[in-house]
């Protein structure tokens, strides 16, 4: 274990694990819709009526934006509520201006609250233009980035939040406004410092697919873990855990208005040589299921056989690594 880990009691009615999904499909100067999807749980054996209350906060604990009503949720099942709300005078969030807000969702069976829940906002609009880039807020804007592993170097694996942010305060006076999460989910405290700082991130899920690596005659070559060849990775899981995974990653950032794109995969061999295509087709699928608002890239080293297999046709946003033959 080198992360923090926490136990969390709650009350048997409660918001999902994750069960807050924030948009914001149209943003002007005057104004910011705010989406909030919310799945509840209702844990109590009775069926019962639900009071949802949820606020806008500013950066400062004010309530910019509230909205209410009662719904029904099943005993022993779950509830699903749906609610828009308009943000006046949104401060946009960008790399310069890491502006942001609070989504507050308070869930009550008459007086009695029985739960409260924070989600992450941010305002922000992203356009992606093959000819000329990255377009945030209507400007354009050059990412500088690197590709972020989670060690610390000399520290080590395990999590220490003081040196994280220390990297990353680094990282911002060097200039860097983005970073790419090599290559598997982060901390929250990453993402969160993230947001706070301003940072453009590529969220990486996967490191190998279903063929792992191995070093044959002293060079590294791909091996399908069906054969007992690959080393211990990712690939000895990835059949059966893979959409789980990808899923729980997505739902826990989705929120975090420092994500701009999704990766699905680190040069994984499956893209270079093998044409495997129908594994990108369904992680790509799932991705814009979970979350249809932003692009899905790839990490590729091999770009010509990923051009030759067809593989990149599926990618919203190719990621040239190196483009070694």
């Amino acid at each position: 274990i080198y992360r923090h880990v926490w136990l969390t009691h709650t009350d048997p009615l409660r918001v999902d694990h994750w069960g807050t999904y924030v948009r914001t499909p149209e943003v002007t100067d005057e104004a910011a819709t705010v989406d909030i999807d919310t799945t509840i749980d209702n844990g109590l054996p009775t069926d019962q009526k639900v009071t949802v209350l949820q606020e806008i906060l500013s950066a400062d604990g004010e309530v910019l934006a509230t909205t209410k009503e009662t719904i029904a949720a099943a005993g022993g099942g779950h509830a699903f509520a749906e609610h828009s709300l308009r943000l006046p005078d949104p401060k946009l969030r960008s790399p310069d201006s890491p502006s942001h807000y609070t989504v507050r969702t308070t869930l009550s069976i008459g007086s009695d609250v029985r739960d409260i829940y924070t989600s992450p906002l941010g305002v922000r609009t992203l356009r992606f233009d093959r000819e000329k880039g990255l377009f945030l807020n209507g400007e354009s804007v050059i990412m500088r980035g690197m590709c972020n592993h989670q060690d610390l170097g000399p520290l080590g694996t395990a999590l220490w939040d003081e040196a994280l942010r220390r990297r990353m305060e680094m990282l911002k006076e060097m200039g860097v406004n983005a970073l790419r999460t090599a290559h598997y989910p982060h901390s929250p405290e990453f993402m969160r410092m993230a947001d706070e700082m301003g940072f453009l991130v590529i969220d990486e899920t996967f490191d190998e697919w279903r063929r792992g690596w191995n070093f044959k005659n002293g060079q590294l070559v791909s091996s399908p873990n069906d054969r007992g060849k690959a080393r211990n990775g990712y690939n000895r899981y990835f059949t059966e855990w893979w959409e789980r995974d990808l899923v729980d990653h997505l739902k826990r950032d989705r929120n975090h208005p420092s994500v701009i794109m999704w990766s699905i995969a680190n040069e994984v061999p499956e893209a270079q040589k093998y044409g495997e295509l129908e594994t990108v087709q369904k992680v790509v699928a799932l991705a814009k299921k979970t979350d249809p608002t932003r692009p899905v890239t790839a990490g590729i080293n091999h770009i010509h056989t990923a051009n030759e297999t067809g593989f990149l046709e599926h990618l919203d946003i190719v990621g040239y690594n190196g483009g070694g033959g």
